[in-house]
């Protein structure tokens, strides 16, 4: 497992957001980045591996 300051450009990214479109179009591009999505409410922050564990914070 790589951690985010070992990848090529983490340091120059630290502390940007993106737009919902950005997040998007990289996601499409990208689907492995979704394989394990994070997902938060005010009921608090899960990582939705399965569909149960997302359902508990909706």
């Amino acid at each position: 497992m790589r951690h985010v300051a070992q990848r090529p450009g983490a340091a120059a990214r630290a502390g940007r957001r993106a737009d919902d479109e950005t997040l998007l179009a990289a996601a499409i591009a990208q689907p492995i980045l979704i394989e394990r999505p994070i997902v938060e409410t005010d009921k608090g922050a899960v990582i939705g591996r399965t569909s149960k564990r997302v359902l508990e914070v909706l």
